[in-house]
This record gives structure tokens, sequence and C-alpha cells, in this order.
């Protein structure tokens, strides 16, 4: 349920075990006042180790937007 990850029994309810590799999803739903107040969704979805003690997102953390025309 990747609009309300609550409604899945368990969520969030699993160890994190070393040298795993995990999709790390982002989703937000946001009003954009440029565009009249229209409600826009992104999604994102990123690879990430985690070592034991931290995660790396394989390619880098997304920060800006790669625009396709």
């Amino acid at each position: 349920m990747r609009d309300d990850p609550g409604l899945v029994p368990a969520t969030g309810d699993w160890p994190l075990h070393a040298s795993t590799v995990h999709a790390i999803e982002g989703n937000i739903r946001q009003r954009v006042p440029e565009w009249g107040g229209q409600w826009v969704q992104i999604k994102l979805e990123q690879g990430a180790p985690f070592d034991g003690e931290r995660v790396v997102y394989l390619a880098g953390r997304q920060t800006r937007w790669h625009v396709v025309r």
C-alpha cells in the first residue's frame, strides 16, 4: 500500500539486517500553486544497501529533477 502503509499489518516490524539492499520508496502528493493548485503526486524509488551501520544510496541520493523533454 504505497499511499498508506499503515493499512498493512506489521508494517515496519521487520529487523534490518547488515549486508542487505533495499528499495527506498519516496512518495509525496502536494498542491502546486504555480499550476492553479492542482494536486501532483511524485514517486521515487532508489536502491540502497545497509552495511550494518549506515545506508548509502547506490547512485547517490537524488536531490534534483531529471527533466526529459
